[in-house]
């Protein structure tokens, strides 16, 4: 709420989720103007600021759903080998097929990422968290803006840095995070 100039302390509870939903309808409605391309460059972004070292941007026919691979690197901490599927929909929820798919294209002692801005069907989310199995997390259009959000910043000076000038246009949102 203080980014958006609000004070916590005034705010009834009842309209502080109204104007998070609100928010949260508004910037969606932002991403979804962007191409599937646009999109998948935008989460290599987001990722980049969480430490992601992405060694191959793939995305293309043939790749078995892949989008990206490298290393997320958690602050010198920990390094884990991951490969990410991006998928730009609205409304159609992932299925566990596609977690399925997902994990049959993984390499070897790589964890998976799903990333969209819909949701998962509750088979997809049993699938991807299956014990038994290599771990896929799960970031579905709530979660992935809301980290949008927290790496706002950050994902400005990289798209910039990168001279990605048009995208960071699309994507620009004033002070308080409402879309222009």
């Amino acid at each position: 709420l203080k980014a958006i100039g609000k004070k916590v302390e005034d705010a009834p509870v009842v309209g502080i989720a109204i104007e998070l939903d609100h928010l949260f309808d508004k910037i969606k409605e932002r991403l979804l103007e962007l191409d599937s391309d646009e999109f998948e460059l935008l989460v290599s972004y987001v990722l980049q600021s969480l430490g992601f070292e992405a060694r191959q941007r793939q995305g293309k026919t043939g790749d078995g759903g892949i989008d990206f691979e490298g290393v997320l690197n958690v602050m010198g901490v920990a390094k884990i080998q991951l490969q990410v599927q991006v998928k730009r929909y609205e409304q159609s929820a992932i299925g566990e097929r596609d977690i399925r798919n997902l994990r049959g294209a993984l390499k070897s002692a790589h964890q998976g990422c799903f990333i969209t801005l819909s949701s998962f069907q509750k088979k997809a989310i049993e699938s991807a968290g299956d014990p038994e199995k290599t771990p896929i997390s799960l970031i579905d259009g709530k979660r992935f803006i809301e980290i949008f959000t927290e790496q706002y910043d950050k994902v400005m000076d990289l798209l910039l840095e990168e001279d990605q000038e048009e995208l960071a246009g699309k994507i620009k949102f004033r002070k308080g995070l409402w879309p222009e």
